[in-house]
């Protein structure tokens, strides 16, 4: 807790100091990520094994919009009815609202690996690689 008999003048430029190191802190921090990251990809792991820390990077993948479209001639209708969303058009007062096509993408791709070969083949040439964020946390902790 500050003193309550800080003057405000002081009191602001202390704040002032304390977003700037913070703003420091968030830099180095990145940066820090940004080489852990680089040595994670060097050694084609998802991980940097350590004693005391849990550090970790899962590979994510993303799909474009639309890319799952051949799976509607793959999947039986049932199927199609767990993962996919067909686009509509709504009225809204004083405007309509289009909604493209939707695809519940975890289910899409677990019905895919079911289907076998044509499905993921769709899933497999679609894929593309997703920006990855650690995971950081201290044993135990």
């Amino acid at each position: 807790m500050m003193d309550r008999f800080v003057p405000d003048d002081q009191l602001l430029g202390l704040y002032a100091d304390a977003l700037n190191a913070l703003e420091e802190c968030k830099k180095r921090a990145g940066h820090i990520e940004m080489e852990l990251l680089h040595r994670m990809e060097e050694r084609g792991a998802t991980s940097i094994p350590d004693d005391t820390f849990i550090c970790e990077a899962p590979l994510r993948y993303e799909y474009p919009l639309g890319c799952f479209t051949p799976l509607k001639e793959i999947f039986n209708a049932t199927e199609l009815g767990e993962c996919y969303w067909p686009a509509k058009r709504e009225l809204v007062p004083e405007h309509y609202e289009n909604h493209p096509e939707a695809w519940n993408t975890p289910k899409t791709l677990s019905l895919a690996t079911k289907r076998g070969t044509e499905a993921m083949a769709v899933v497999e040439r679609n894929r593309l690689p997703g920006a990855r964020r650690i995971k950081f946390t201290k044993r135990g902790g």
